[in-house]
């Protein structure tokens, strides 16, 4: 596959492909293809065969109309005019065939959707709109949204342009495909939340798109490890179970402190420090000082206290159930969401614990491996599949 050049996989280089295609495409007069050399011949029957060019062409990953615009678009932009300076180090497209073709007409919906606010160039592809959805290098324009005001970022105006567009395609009836019992697909069905994915380059777009969908009430979920563990509550919990682990470990305590788990102010913590407290986890049976982030200090001995060797669920059970968590996520924003990325992280916990795992500092190190930015972990979610959500992932983990 030439176009696998861009990656420059072990020095793959575009001029590579394109001489061997030319060495091994057709014949050459007294030579034979030997393994990428040639070697002369003396037969005296003419040119000798070389090889034959075999396209791998057949997608069976999508559908005719994606397929129909992914060829539009790349049959120009990957061109081998003689007029074009890239010919020379441009392989020529080949063109997709959808083996899933299902029939089409008026009521599937776009193939592509480009988002565009009322600031997009009068010239640009969303004002200019396309010829045909099917065969048509120009996306489908997302018609402006009204209710974006000016002044308001880039991220935030794209959250609310994607949030609206899946709203869109729900309520419009956007059609999806559903395997048959010979494995062909055809358009049975309208879309639904959970037919839809949004895909993060990175994780910092979270909290924006998480706006952006709770403003025009669409629902949501997500598996993705890199995602979940970085949830406030999600992230206090893991925080908490660092000073449980380690009680002289100050960052960890102070996180946790001031997560949602424990809630406590700057002015809490200013307040425990001028009436002698310390960063660090005593006896549960200090009661001295009073103040709240004292409270909350031998909340967290009582926890570490309770059995000598505690397993990592065990530990985020009990934050869970002694922080009231549940509860609290209750008031909160975004709770139903953040509420079940608590029970994922337990029973992830968990289910590390039942391949081997043991140990808080063990269990620590696990976590940072698995929400790294070369993680593909998904949490298990949570067993009610009936609910009707858009699935968020990041990029990578897709």
């Amino acid at each position: 596959d030439p176009k696998q050049a861009i990656y420059s996989f072990r020095g793959a280089d575009i001029t590579t492909y394109l001489e061997a295609r030319t060495r091994f495409d057709g014949s050459v007069e007294g030579t034979t293809a030997r393994f990428g050399s040639t070697t002369p011949t003396n037969s005296a029957e003419g040119p000798t065969e070389v090889g034959e060019r075999v396209e791998l062409s057949v997608n069976f990953r999508t559908v005719r109309p994606v397929i129909d615009w992914i060829n539009a678009v790349f049959t120009d932009a990957m061109s081998t005019d003689p007029d074009d300076p890239r010919s020379p180090f441009q392989a020529p497209y080949v063109s997709l065939i959808p083996h899933h073709a299902p029939p089409t007409d008026s009521s599937t919906g776009p193939a592509v959707v480009l988002l565009t606010s009322p600031a997009a160039p009068a010239d640009s592809a969303a004002e200019s709109g396309p010829q045909s959805a099917a065969v048509s290098a120009q996306p489908t324009p997302q018609p402006p949204d009204t209710r974006l005001p000016a002044g308001i970022s880039d991220a935030e105006r794209e959250s609310t342009l994607v949030a609206d567009t899946i709203r869109r395609a729900v309520a419009d009836g956007w059609r999806i495909t559903e395997p048959a019992a010979d494995r062909s697909r055809a358009y049975t069905g309208n879309a639904s939340f959970r037919d839809v994915a949004i895909l993060l380059p990175t994780r910092t777009s979270l909290d924006t798109l998480l706006t952006g969908l709770d403003d025009a009430g669409v629902p949501y979920r997500s598996g993705d490890a890199s995602l979940v563990y970085q949830r406030p509550m999600v992230a206090g919990m893991i925080a908490a179970v660092g000073a449980i682990a380690d009680s002289g470990s100050a960052l960890d305590i102070w996180q946790a402190l001031k997560s949602p788990l424990f809630g406590c102010s700057d002015d809490d913590l200013l307040a425990h420090r001028n009436s002698g407290g310390r960063w660090r986890l005593g006896s549960r049976a200090d009661a001295t000082p009073t103040d709240r982030v004292a409270a909350a200090l031998r909340l967290l001995a009582t926890i570490r206290d309770a059995r000598p060797s505690p397993a990592p669920s065990d530990v985020l059970r009990a934050l869970a159930e002694q922080c009231r968590a549940f509860e609290t996520l209750t008031i909160s924003p975004r709770g139903d969401f953040d509420a079940d990325c608590v029970r994922m992280v337990i029973d992830h916990a968990a289910e590390w614990e039942s391949g081997g795992g043991a140990g808080l500092e063990a269990y620590l190190a696990w976590v940072d491996a698995v929400q790294g930015d070369s993680s593909r972990v998904r949490l298990p979610e949570p067993d009610d599949r009936g609910d009707d959500a858009v699935q968020i992932m990041t990029i990578h983990a897709a």
